[in-house]
This record gives C-alpha cells, structure tokens and sequence, in this order.
C-alpha cells in the first residue's frame, strides 16, 4: 500500500515553478496571436481572390481546361 506524503517546499520552489508556468502562459499567448494573425491573413487572402473571381480577373478552371491553358501556355513558350 502507497502513502502519501505531503512535503512542503521552500518558497523559492515555488516561485521558480510559477516563473515557469508564467512562462508557458505568455508563450501559449504568443503562439495564440500568431495563429489569430495567420488566420486574419488567410481569410484576408480568400477574399481576395474571391473578387478576383467575382469581377472576372481570375477564372476558376477544372482539370480539362487547365489541362489546354497549360499546353497553350507551353506552345507559346516554344513557339
């Protein structure tokens, strides 16, 4: 059978383990505000090219006809 023992640690254990956890918070935030970022600039990419698509500057194209815009674009290049 296990007993439990309650130790009591010196103060300065336990600041060093609140300094480290403290640590871990700020960094936590830190990685939080960059994935906020990423997904603002996601989302800021998304519409853009969703007025591409919406005034006609970008044209959304399926395999077939990408397949023909490459090969004319290669044709052009050698040619």
């Amino acid at each position: 059978m296990r007993r439990c023992v309650v130790e009591y640690l010196p103060l300065t254990s336990y600041k060093d383990e609140y300094q480290r956890i403290k640590g871990l918070y700020v960094s936590l935030l830190q990685v939080l505000e960059q994935k906020n970022q990423a997904e603002q600039a996601l989302e800021a990419e998304i519409a853009m090219r969703l007025a591409q698509l919406d005034s006609g500057a970008a044209v959304l194209m399926d395999g077939e006809m990408a397949l023909q815009q490459l090969k004319q674009r290669s044709l052009a290049r050698v040619g």
